[in-house]
């Protein structure tokens, strides 16, 4: 069974009841370079609405006008404006490199990183629960083969997913095509730790570690740390902690082995894989302790097949966190992951409800995410992919 689907990025909220809503256009770009920017963090104040941008710096939202946007990205800081029209261009203003001003000596990483990995396990054992959107899209041969947007109720803490349970989803792939299925496990997976406690971040043995920037933010240091490798001097990942709180915000991986123990065993057929990470994490209140915000994973490979040339794959996930307390959901069982559960048997074991999706706001769709749809509806084979 094939489920509708469209390339959008949905986030449930409560609508103002007795007031007009707008539909928000927008786009957040950078206010020196004018680029766009990408998975900014975007509320309402005063209410529940949140959202976020697309990869191509752009946003929708309905909520009453005029409207206080509250904007929140990594390397910008935090910044609110009143917005009265329902087309805008908000511009942010990166922060300042104070690195120069930053006193190093030979163990200033070392304590940075002790210090980060101190405060995850002080809070390790605080449980949160909450709603995240989930959306996949593939790729062979630079041609959209499958594509996957699920609604998921969580329950997790600073450093992983503890459980998941399906609220609402909708996919459509390729018939006869090589296709994931379960690609999603990857997300939720996720642990900082091992199951000694270890956490996994890189030590001096294994890569050269140096403070690349630091800036301030509303009062508060980041410090901003890249790992090289020992031989070919590429870069493999950074890390954003903040140095006054102690709070990891934001870390990446490059090429990344793809050796989790949930590992699809789909990637079993594929030669020279490759996996970027790429993990945000958010204060929560006034707690003291940050959560999980935004999980991005990009994967390629070879797919080696009998008798045929060998294809490029490239697929994508993005799983966004939001309406998060420390209340569990009423009659919500959550399950842990479970190694070839399938996405898309889960999808159709779960009631499809259109008035949830039509009733909820949308990020943007990408130019890609565009053409996707455009290259989907050609196709008979993926049957109606949006409900008008």
């Amino acid at each position: 069974m094939i489920k509708p689907v469209s390339a959008i990025f949905c986030i449930f909220f409560i609508a103002l009841n007795g007031f007009s809503q707008t539909v928000i256009e927008g786009k957040i770009i950078d206010k020196i370079t004018n680029e766009p920017i990408p998975f900014a963090n975007i509320g309402v104040e005063g209410s529940s609405i949140k959202t976020s941008t697309n990869a191509e710096g752009e946003f929708v939202l309905t909520c009453k006008l005029p409207a206080k946007l509250l904007l929140s990205h990594i390397g910008y800081g935090k910044f609110s404006e009143v917005i009265t029209q329902a087309k805008t261009t908000l511009k942010l203003t990166p922060l300042e490199n104070k690195l120069a001003e930053v006193v190093i000596n030979n163990d200033y990483i070392a304590t940075l990183f002790r210090r980060a990995d101190n405060h995850l396990k002080q809070f390790n054992n605080k449980l949160y629960y909450g709603q995240a959107m989930y959306r996949h899209l593939a790729k062979i041969d630079d041609v959209s083969t499958e594509f996957e947007e699920i609604i998921y109720n969580l329950k997790f803490n600073n450093v992983r997913i503890l459980g998941s349970s399906m609220y609402q989803g909708r996919y459509a792939y390729k018939k006869d095509t090589w296709k994931f299925d379960s690609f999603s496990i990857l997300t939720r997976a996720l642990t900082f730790f091992n199951a000694k406690g270890e956490n996994n971040f890189p030590t001096k043995a294994q890569i050269d570690l140096k403070l690349i920037n630091s800036y301030s933010e509303n009062d508060q240091e980041i410090d901003v740390v890249y790992g090289f490798d020992k031989t070919n001097k590429n870069k493999l990942c950074e890390f954003y902690i903040n140095s006054t709180t102690n709070q990891l915000i934001k870390l990446k991986y490059f090429g990344a082995k793809v050796n989790f123990n949930h590992t699809p065993t789909q990637f079993t057929n594929c030669s020279n894989k490759v996996l970027n990470m790429e993990i945000t994490l958010s204060p929560y209140g006034d707690s003291g302790n940050a959560i999980l915000n935004t999980l991005k994973y990009e994967f390629t490979a070879d797919l080696l097949a009998s008798n045929q040339p060998t294809k490029k794959i490239v697929a994508s996930s993005y799983l966004y966190f939001y309406d998060v307390s420390e209340k569990p959901r009423a009659h919500v069982k959550y399950k842990s992951p479970q190694k070839n559960e399938s996405d898309q048997k889960m999808i159709d074991k779960t009631p499809y409800n259109s008035l949830f999706w039509q009733n909820n706001p949308v990020v943007k769709r990408t130019t890609d995410e565009n053409n996707t749809i455009k290259e989907f509806e050609k196709s008979n084979s993926f049957g109606k992919i949006l409900e008008e």
